[in-house]
């Protein structure tokens, strides 16, 4: 269990938060559009969809649902 998340992870916890406020579920694609609070060179649809597959961190804060994600609870 990570404890520190890396920057791509925060920013995708953030951008689930943000549309849950908006009662939307956002597919990867969606998240990786919207990505909230990216500085630089804007990270790829491939390590979107991987950190969301793969990330420990992500795993304990966020689910899938069909083409959905979702944070958890």
């Amino acid at each position: 269990m990570p404890d520190i998340p890396s920057k791509l992870a925060e920013a995708i916890v953030r951008t689930i938060a943000w549309c849950d406020v908006l009662e939307i579920s956002p597919t990867v694609t969606e998240v990786w559009c919207w990505l909230m609070q990216w500085q630089g060179k804007p990270p790829s649809l491939v390590e979107v969809a991987t950190a969301i597959a793969q990330d420990p961190w992500l795993a304990e804060r966020i689910e899938r649902h069909g083409a959905y994600v979702t944070l958890k609870g």
